[in-house]
């Protein structure tokens, strides 16, 4: 999960199955602890502009919740 690559996976039907259900949703929760900030894989699943919430744990930083939120995602959620 990046800024400038929003939201990976490895698996190509993996991210498959999570862009169909981001096509058919009315609100796109991200969950994502700390450990996935910055990282990116061979596919991708969607843009940061198409999350609506991300909900992550306190171990985020503020640097990468601001930057992800310029990237796109609406907003945040430290659980």
């Amino acid at each position: 999960f990046s800024a400038s690559h929003g939201a990976t996976s490895f698996h190509q039907a993996v991210a498959e199955f999570a862009r169909s259900m981001i096509e058919r949703s009315s609100k796109v929760v991200m969950l994502a602890d700390h450990s996935k900030f910055g990282k990116t894989s061979r596919v991708q699943v969607c843009n940061c502009s198409q999350i609506d919430l991300l909900v992550t744990d306190r171990r985020a930083s503020k640097e990468q919740l601001s930057e992800l939120k310029l990237a796109g995602v609406k907003d945040s959620l430290i659980a």
